[in-house]
């Protein structure tokens, strides 16, 4: 009887290890899941608030939804620099000519 309650006992210390590290792995793709929905969404909302025009912006939000991580990093590291407008010169009038 003894023999039989220790093998009760070590199978409820095995199996609430097991189930610590569950909830770990659980929690961590929990917080992996959360930043990618942050990044996409992130990535969409930087997409639809740049200075492109419409069609420009409906491709990178097309691609973005067709590969949500590769898309959204691609818009971060490219797309992002190329929408931003470039700084335009003052023009100076000729107070000679005038």
């Amino acid at each position: 009887m003894f023999n039989s309650q220790l093998v009760l006992a070590q199978a409820a210390v095995d199996n609430s290890t097991h189930t610590v590290w569950n909830v770990l792995i659980l929690i961590g793709f929990g917080l992996v899941a959360v930043g990618f929905l942050a990044l996409f969404i992130g990535a969409l909302v930087s997409i639809f608030r740049s200075e492109t025009d419409s069609a420009t912006k409906a491709v990178w939000a097309l691609i973005a939804l067709m590969a949500p991580v590769l898309g959204c990093l691609l818009w971060f590291v490219f797309g992002r620099s190329s929408a931003r407008p470039t700084p335009q010169q003052p023009v100076e009038q000729d107070t000679a000519a005038a």
